[in-house]
């Protein structure tokens, strides 16, 4: 084992995951904007129960479910931070606060 490829090709592997992540991110814009139009909140634990259990589907060693539905689960978290944030820098445009 050659320690320096490894971490190059590990390297390689989160430079695609950022630039999935980001993709991700900006998917959830158009999520947040359909919650928001709908009245609906933004935490959904029958959707991310779903999406958990989609992705487990997709493990290919089984030693590692675990630590890939925390790694799933930790995205969803994010992506609600984000969809919070949004969500309130939107209605903030809509409707600034008095000052």
């Amino acid at each position: 084992m050659d320690l320096q490829e490894t971490r190059k090709r590990i390297d390689a592997m989160d430079k695609e995951l950022v630039g999935q992540f980001e993709e991700r991110l900006l998917a959830v814009i158009d999520v947040i904007t359909y919650k928001m139009q709908e009245n609906l909140p933004v935490y959904d634990s029958r959707r991310e129960d779903e999406v958990v259990a989609k992705c487990l589907q997709y493990v290919k060693h089984p030693e590692l479910k675990t630590y890939i539905s925390s790694y799933v689960k930790a995205i969803m978290d994010i992506s609600k931070e984000y969809q919070h944030d949004y969500k309130e820098q939107q209605e903030s445009v809509v409707s600034p606060k008095n000052k």
